[in-house]
């Protein structure tokens, strides 16, 4: 994927800048502009991210429908290693016959291995049981995104177990922001 950087247009009327395909806003040093794919268009990166995200388990999360080229990983765009590697813990509230208990998350095979092992240890599900899940997930917010990170966008629902690694990585990409956001606060008190 390779990274642009738009200049600014000169004072000619018949000159636009360059905007991202899905949020419309344009470059910002925090959140360039790349192409995605060998299509024409220009996407943040994040943007795209959240775009798959929306298509998970379908043929759009990994490829262009228009060009067929393979798309980036999103869940490196939201969450880079080293956001991984120094990530609180996230959490996702399972509710099971109106209870809700707080179950600790990571992505991977090994966090969706272990989320099935805490789910059947805390229900009492035999070890060789299957079960099914829905994850209702909280898309991440994009820095110079202009897309919005609340209303109508802002949540999505995932249905299978299957789709435990990107309700995980939501989840993850959730509790950074909001150590980030503690941390801003704490510096600026």
């Amino acid at each position: 994927m390779s990274t642009l950087r738009c200049d600014p247009c000169d004072s000619s009327p018949s000159c636009e800048p360059e905007c991202c395909w899905i949020c419309l806003a344009g470059h910002s040093l925090d959140n360039p502009l790349v192409q995605g794919c060998k299509c024409p268009r220009l996407v943040h990166q994040t943007c795209l991210a959240r775009w798959q995200i929306q298509s998970v388990g379908k043929a759009e999360e990994r490829q262009c429908r228009f060009c067929h080229e393979t798309l980036p990983d999103w869940s490196l765009s939201l969450l880079p290693e080293q956001a991984r590697a120094s990530a609180p813990v996230a959490v996702m509230a399972v509710v099971y016959n109106s209870q809700v208990y707080k179950v600790p998350v990571k992505p991977g095979p090994d966090g969706e291995a272990a989320f099935k092992a805490a789910v059947k240890s805390l229900f009492g599900f035999a070890h060789d049981m299957d079960f099914d899940v829905t994850f209702e997930v909280k898309l991440p917010s994009v820095p110079g995104c202009s897309l919005p990170a609340t209303g109508n966008n802002s949540s999505l629902v995932l249905r299978g177990l299957n789709q435990f690694g990107a309700a995980a990585t939501c989840a993850q990409a959730s509790a950074v922001a909001r150590a980030m956001a503690s941390e801003e606060a704490t510096v600026t008190q």
